[in-house]
């Protein structure tokens, strides 16, 4: 399954080409009646995430705060086992308010980035990266990991290679450097 969703990524498509209809593949469905929540599902990486998800036969419960985004996926992926819900990860008391029965799998695909330098960057660039790319996954683990670890479940979070060999994005690098330590814990 990750091969499947690295080739969504290393593919010559343009950036705005439009997004894959998603299929499950007769016979490889190793997910089959499992409940993945991704955040950040509304995103290209959480989109293709999603459907690959699908593909292999889990129920997927997408959050992302971009509402459109998520109407677009569902659309997309048009799957009866897909849920959407809005969720913005820097929200403190709507992801307490989460009513999530199930949970055997938890990707952190959410995520921001500046396209300024760390020169540029401000603080409340700083906060958001810090906020969105660190505590949010923070506050959504502890949320479900009663339910991950009563199913026997999986954390995974998308990371990046700038956490460990630092871009010109300096909060960027520095949130996703935090994940990965998070991640390791």
């Amino acid at each position: 399954m990750i091969q499947r969703i690295a080739k969504l990524f290393r593919s010559n498509q343009p950036a705005m080409s439009p997004q894959p209809q998603y299929h499950p593949a007769p016979g490889n469905r190793l997910l089959e009646g499992q409940v993945a929540v991704v955040s950040g599902a509304a995103g290209l990486i959480g989109g293709a995430i999603t459907g690959e998800l699908l593909a292999q036969g889990a129920y997927v419960i997408a959050l992302d705060c971009d509402e459109g985004g998520l109407a677009n996926l569902a659309r997309r992926v048009d799957s009866d086992r897909l849920t959407t819900r809005i969720c913005d990860l820097t929200d403190a008391d709507g992801i307490a308010a989460l009513d999530i029965a199930q949970c055997d799998v938890l990707i952190h695909a959410a995520g921001i980035q500046f396209e300024t330098s760390s020169l540029h960057d401000t603080d409340e660039q700083w906060g958001q990266s810090l906020d969105t790319n660190v505590a949010g996954p923070a506050r959504l683990t502890r949320k479900l990991l009663p339910k991950l670890i009563e199913r026997k479940g999986n954390i995974i979070m998308v990371g990046s290679i700038h956490a460990e060999l630092p871009s010109r994005w300096a909060s960027y690098s520095a949130a996703k450097a935090a994940q990965a330590a998070m991640i390791r814990e």
